[in-house]
């Protein structure tokens, strides 16, 4: 039987911040301390604001109206988040061939409403738990909407995902497939997978299946990257169809095993001995992004 995957998905956003001086990565674990998700923000002065479409609820935290009053009102950025959100909600129910029907909350909120709601560090980017995307806005910065968009695509990808696989999809696949749709690879995702591959095989995707929380930080980007070459791998050689019907198997509780063969018309093992042989001749010969 294959069971539901339980996980909080981040971006990598939030898995990796960039000095801007060096180039360098700092990794952020995300399993810091996640038991304050969802705790009662009603405390708080000022008055939340909410708006509704017949998909999706976006809240305003209390403390978020000085985040935007300065350059955009809250109407817009709910003008905005909605247009994301409807693009690639048609988008991905294209791909998927699947009409995601669960409503999904978006929550803005402030960093420190934000800390206190997840429990994850305040500035963290986004994440998707349970049918819901939260992200934090920084008063003391403007808003960039093109990494406001990004993480948008990124995030609801992963909501799409857990519904229409039935939460079983694993890791490396819904990180690799929200990647891939987010649109803009992250810059460091190439270096961390060409340092991994010069001295190792492909780390194999049952590492990676319930997330990469428990790896060793040091090979955490390179889990990254692999998951999107293996991602890119699928999708070149049999297209967004043979993931719906990956998908659909897993709903029907096939083994994962077995689904991944029927559905990729090969073992998960021998699909990972060439994506080895695949990374090492990219590592030399390809382009930057994996």
């Amino acid at each position: 039987m294959c069971c539901k995957i339980f996980k909080i998905v981040f971006t990598l956003l939030i898995l990796f911040q960039v000095s801007s001086a060096s180039g360098e990565y700092r990794q952020i674990r995300p399993e810091s301390s996640y038991q304050n998700f969802g705790q009662d923000l009603s405390s708080e002065a000022s008055t939340p604001s909410s708006y509704q479409t017949p998909r999706f609820i976006l809240y305003f935290g209390k403390k978020t109206a000085t985040a935007n009053s300065k350059i955009l009102s809250q109407g817009q950025i709910a003008d905005f988040a909605f247009q994301i959100l409807d693009e690639s909600y048609a988008k991905y129910a294209k791909l998927f061939d699947y009409e995601p029907k669960k409503k999904v909350t978006l929550k803005f909120l402030s960093p420190e409403e934000f800390k206190r709601y997840t429990g994850a560090p305040a500035w963290t980017s986004a994440m998707y738990f349970n049918d819901e995307i939260t992200i934090p806005l920084n008063p003391n910065k403007g808003i960039n909407l093109s990494d406001l968009g990004r993480a948008l695509k990124h995030e609801y990808a992963h909501a799409v995902i857990a519904e229409v696989s039935d939460g079983k999809c694993p890791a490396w696949l819904d990180e690799g497939l929200a990647q891939h749709l987010e649109g803009k690879i992250n810059p460091l995702l190439g270096p961390a997978l060409r340092k991994w591959i010069s001295t190792n095989d492909a780390m194999p995707l049952e590492w990676l299946i319930n997330g990469f929380t428990l790896l060793n930080d040091d090979i955490v980007p390179a889990a990254y990257a692999e998951s999107l070459f293996a991602t890119k791998k699928i999708l070149a050689k049999n297209g967004y169809k043979s993931i719906t019907n990956y998908f659909a198997s897993l709903r029907g509780n096939e083994t994962p095993e077995n689904s991944f063969k029927t559905s990729f018309d090969i073992s998960i093992n021998e699909f990972t001995d060439e994506m080895t042989k695949e990374m090492k001749v990219w590592r030399v010969h390809g382009g930057f992004d994996p």
